[in-house]
Order: structure tokens, then C-alpha cells, then sequence
């Protein structure tokens, strides 16, 4: 337990690095200044669990989630902070964040929530459970989503997935609210990894129907890193425009909205 500290700006990590076996880690009333910055990995620290921090503006999670884990509830991690900013990775595997309706302890914490970006969220699963975080969000100004199956990064053979306790089924069903109320300032809706797939024009189409204030939907083609982008996997990206103004119309057909939507594939 570590109280009233104020640390330099390598102090936590050289302890995490330091201590291999450390199990527990409680900081009560520590800082280590304007604008802190705190990176915590550990293999041996289950749980981690965020106390009161109203100051906290920016929260960036990755998980690998694994068969037996428990989903987390962000209501829950995050229930002593209203964060500004907030990045939940997923590393191409389960999602482990819970899908949660309106409460008021989920509206206290996204509040004041501006940005999202879900990264890494695996390919051809549904994506509606992501909408759960427009509701509590009523400042959410841009939604950014990251679909993709990152291959260079994955387990993936199968005798090794099956021995770590990988989860077979990725995705999750929840059924969203979206459609039955209005977002007034959601203004910028961005999926990288985008295909041409009933799931993802789905996705779009909803979120263009309850944020009645957006501007710009940016589509961009799947990502690739150095070592990947020589072998690429198939895509339904809509490359040509004949196939961009198909897509469009699907996704626009019988739903009231000024929004501008992009395609791009660089």
C-alpha cells in the first residue's frame, strides 16, 4: 500500500518491473503532478480496479480476453471517474467489455466523455453492442472504431489457442437502444476495417440514425502493418465508385440524415 507519495515520472513502472511477483498494488492520495500520465502492466495483478479520481481525463484499456475471464463493467472500473477520452482494445479477440443500459452511475462516468475508440474489435462479429456508450454520453463528439483481425499479432494456431483457454466465439449479442432516442452531438463516426457486410452497414446505418447531428462518416479499407500488407486477406472494401454509391444507398435508403459519408482506401 502506498499513500500520500508523489512520484517521479518512472517510479510505478520501475516498482512493477522490479517487483516480478508482486500481487497487490493499492496507491491512496499519490500524484506525481499536472497532466500524470500512469501505465500499469503486470502479469500477477488481477484485478486492477480504478478508486476516486475525479481528475482523470483519459483512460486507455487493453485486454486479451480469454474463455474464463469475467466481462468488465465499465460502470464499475470507472465509477470514480468522468473521463474525457477513452481507447478499449481488444487485441483481435473476446470483447471483454460489458454492454450496459442507461443508469445513472454509467451516465456519471461518460458524462463528460468527448472521444472513443474501440481498437482492434475482431472481424464478422455484430457491433451493436458498441452503441451501448452513446446513451450515458450526451458530449460524445467522435466515435472511432478499429475492426480487424491482426494477424502478425494473433495466436493463431489452434492447439496453442485451445491450451491457453482462447475463446472460441468472439462477439456478443446485446440488443442497443440506439434507435429509440437521438445523440445531438455526435458529429464524426470513423471505421477503419471497413467491408461492404449486412453487420457493418447495419452499424453504420444505426449510428446515422440516432446521431441526428452528424457531419462526416470516414470509411476506411482494413489496416495492414509492414508485415502483413504483402499478403493482404480478401476485402469487400467498395473500391470502385459505382460499388461506393451501391453502398451508400443501402446504407442511407429510408433514413433522414445530412451526414457525409467518405470511402477511403489509402
Amino acid at each position: 500500500k502506498l499513500q500520500d507519495l508523489r512520484f517521479g515520472k518512472s517510479d510505478i513502472c520501475n516498482v512493477l518491473l522490479t517487483c516480478k511477483q508482486l500481487k497487490h498494488l493499492r496507491m491512496f492520495n499519490c500524484n506525481s503532478g499536472v497532466w500524470t500520465t500512469l501505465q500499469v502492466e503486470h502479469l500477477e495483478l488481477d484485478p486492477l480496479s480504478v478508486g476516486d479520481v475525479p481528475l482523470l481525463e483519459t483512460v486507455d484499456l487493453t485486454n486479451v480476453c480469454l474463455s474464463s475471464h469475467k466481462m468488465v463493467k465499465l460502470s464499475e472500473f470507472l465509477g470514480g471517474t468522468s473521463v474525457r477520452n477513452l481507447r478499449l482494445g481488444f487485441e483481435s479477440e473476446k470483447i471483454w467489455v460489458q454492454p450496459e443500459h442507461l443508469t445513472r452511475q454509467l451516465a456519471a462516468v461518460f458524462c463528460q466523455l468527448t472521444f472513443v475508440h474501440m481498437a482492434e474489435i475482431p472481424e464478422g462479429y455484430d457491433l451493436s453492442w458498441s452503441l451501448f456508450i452513446l446513451e450515458p454520453a450526451p458530449n460524445l463528439k467522435e466515435l472511432y472504431l478499429t475492426v480487424w483481425d491482426h494477424l502478425c499479432t494473433m495466436e493463431t494456431d489452434r492447439e496453442k489457442r485451445r491450451a491457453l483457454s482462447y475463446s472460441i466465439r468472439k462477439g456478443l449479442r446485446w440488443e442497443s437502444s440506439a434507435s429509440r432516442f437521438q445523440h445531438r452531438s455526435l458529429e464524426t463516426l470513423v471505421i477503419f476495417g471497413f467491408e461492404s457486410k449486412e453487420y457493418m452497414l447495419t452499424h453504420v446505418r444505426c449510428v446515422m440514425e440516432a446521431a441526428v447531428n452528424l457531419k462526416n462518416v470516414f470509411l476506411y479499407n482494413r489496416l495492414a502493418c509492414e508485415m502483413c500488407r504483402d499478403n493482404p486477406p480478401p476485402s469487400s472494401f467498395p473500391f470502385a465508385e459505382t460499388k461506393k454509391l451501391l453502398v451508400e444507398k443501402i446504407i442511407t435508403s429510408g433514413i433522414d440524415s445530412a451526414a457525409s459519408i467518405h470511402f477511403l482506401s489509402g
